[in-house]
């Protein structure tokens, strides 16, 4: 149980409250309705690690990384419906980010990740975002995209031929978001 306390700790205000979000996943058995919470608190984690080492296999390709954290995404929000359906790729992407997200991470997104020259919605905003896991999906296409640095806190990025985007969001930002969304998904599991 170490491992989930120590990746999920971040995320929780309260120990209890930790212990009890794993304690409660790991206990849960194949034969309980809610057994798919433990495999998205597994997944959530897995698939944020992968991640944060796409920067080991691909240092700089920041296009990898938006991959596994929107491959997580959707993986939870599929899970969090228990369903085996194929497809509805981006319908599972939005729906995470904005069933799972709080309004606070929400307006943080809107205010760090911007589309030039238009006005646009969060759902919008996660589209975009989509498009850029869809280049290198379909493309092969894992450059043109980058998070804020502490180097470059503001900057200018390509989503795809005809968007341009301003980030001023930071991966670790990012991440925690998509990770508090994950633990938001497999608490709502835990509660049916």
């Amino acid at each position: 149980m170490i491992e989930w306390l120590d990746f999920y700790r971040p995320y929780f205000t309260e120990s209890s409250d930790l212990e009890q979000f794993v304690q409660v996943c790991e206990s849960l058995e194949v034969h309980d309705p809610r057994h798919r919470a433990k495999i998205m608190m597994h997944q959530g984690r897995r698939l944020l690690s992968v991640a944060d080492r796409m920067e080991i296999v691909e240092p700089g390709y920041e296009p990898l990384k938006l991959l596994f954290l929107l491959i997580c995404a959707e993986n939870i929000s599929k899970l969090n419906v228990s369903t085996e359906e194929l497809g509805q790729s981006r319908y599972h992407v939005r729906r995470f980010f904005c069933k799972f997200c709080s309004p606070s991470d929400k307006q943080a997104i809107l205010e760090n990740i911007e589309i030039c020259q238009k006005n646009s919605s969060f759902e919008d905003l996660i589209d975009i975002l989509y498009d850029v896991r869809c280049d290198v999906v379909h493309e092969g296409h894992y450059w043109g995209f980058n998070f804020a640095t502490d180097e470059h806190p503001s900057m200018l990025t390509g989503a795809n031929a005809e968007q341009v985007l301003r980030v001023r969001m930071k991966y670790e930002e990012f991440r925690d978001i998509v990770a508090r969304g994950v633990v938001a998904a497999t608490s709502e599991v835990l509660r049916t």
